[in-house]
């Protein structure tokens, strides 16, 4: 056989090379896990991989040498050739070079959504598209069913912050409540001792005074008439502390301006007040609670700080009225107002949290020998009249 009828080696070293490349080539695109199609510019389908099968339940003969669209659901089905054609003329990609989600038909009509990217080549001279695409059904359910369960949580906690919001409406309108119950009862108790204990005191007094002179002398009567005479005075002081005619007749800073004489007076506490507002409180409760708070405040200072004076200032800013406490006494240091077995601690933890029902707050700051300040606050939105 001459030689020239023989194959020549390297000829068919290279066939052999160019038909392993080829199967190699398949079986990656067969094995891949995305579907990998490819057109030519007619839209044609020219391969039509293992998963693209797997993805639209076509088999590849039944897809390749057919138009592209055919796995495409409205209105892509109709578009899609206008989309290419404009693409081939003007050269203003849409969707060439980008990754985006979009729609799938499969063969047995079911839409379903698709990750999908483009990307073009030329072989042979001729323009070929390459589309990588991604069945994306399984993450959008969990996608959906994580979306349903946020929308769930949000309605569960805006359903409890409402029901928070109006727990903590109710427990203020209760802390109002009490607040207003117990002032009552200190007006009552107040003009019990005025008009009642103070006038039966007095009447004795007066019947005693009207004793016959050589009874005067007398020892007993002498020292009946001097208790008498003081359990009129503590009555009396008694009577204004617990409900002063000026809270309930006059202004916040005259209110004030009587408590710093009283705690003058009672303990010796020079109080001196600073006010940088005239702002008129017209909730009663709010004012009530307010000289109540101050009330105890300086009596802690008189019994704990072991200092002649304290600092009351009465002020207004950013959106809140406000009372500030001070001294220069001997400290405490606040942990214990983590500690409810002391009766400081216990009575400042009561301050807070009255406070906080009405709707205010209580900043406390002291160290042991630096002094303290209590700044106690509510916004101007509660100051105005109560609710009858």
């Amino acid at each position: 056989m001459p030689d020239q009828d023989k194959p020549r080696r390297p000829e068919r070293n290279r066939f052999e090379d160019l038909q392993k490349s080829q199967s190699y080539l398949q079986a990656v695109l067969n094995n891949v896990l995305d579907g990998i199609i490819s057109i030519n510019e007619e839209r044609i389908v020219e391969t039509f991989n293992a998963a693209a099968e797997r993805i639209f339940g076509y088999t590849a003969a039944e897809v390749i040498g057919r138009n592209v669209k055919m796995l495409m659901p409205e209105p892509y089905h109709n578009e899609h050739d206008s989309y290419v054609e404009n693409y081939l003329r003007t050269g203003k990609a849409k969707i060439i070079g980008i990754g985006r989600e979009v729609q799938g038909l499969r063969k047995n009509g079911q839409i379903f959504p698709l990750e999908l990217a483009v990307s073009e080549t030329r072989w042979s001279g001729e323009r070929r598209f390459i589309g990588i695409l991604r069945d994306i059904t399984e993450r959008k359910i969990a996608e959906e069913a994580l979306q349903r369960l946020n929308e769930t949580l949000e309605q569960r906690v805006t359903e409890r912050t409402k029901l928070a919001e109006a727990r903590a409406r109710q427990l203020q309108n209760l802390a109002v409540e009490l607040i207003k119950a117990e002032e009552r009862e200190r007006r009552r108790i107040s003009e019990l001792l005025h008009d009642d204990l103070q006038q039966m005191l007095a009447a004795t007094l007066m019947q005693l005074q009207a004793a016959p002179q050589n009874l005067s002398s007398v020892p007993v009567l002498a020292n009946a008439q001097r208790l008498l005479e003081e359990s009129i005075n503590k009555a009396r002081a008694l009577s204004h502390e617990l409900s002063p005619a000026v809270l309930h007749h006059s202004g916040m800073v005259a209110a004030l301006e009587w408590l710093a004489r009283h705690m003058k007076e009672r303990f010796g506490l020079q109080v001196t007040l600073e006010t940088t507002t005239e702002q008129i409180i017209q909730s009663e409760s709010v004012k009530m609670f307010l000289f109540r708070t101050v009330q105890e405040l300086l009596f802690n200072v008189a019994k704990h700080a072991e200092v002649e004076g304290a600092l009351l200032k009465y002020f207004c800013s950013e959106g809140r009225i406000g009372i500030t406490v001070s001294d220069q006494g001997k400290g405490f240091d606040t942990d214990i107002l983590n500690n409810s077995n002391t009766k400081l601690g216990l009575g400042l933890l009561s301050i807070r949290e009255r406070a906080s029902y009405i709707g205010g707050n209580i900043t406390i700051e002291s160290s042991p020998g630096q002094g303290s300040r209590f700044t106690l606050t509510v916004p101007l939105s509660l100051i105005k009249a109560d609710e009858p």
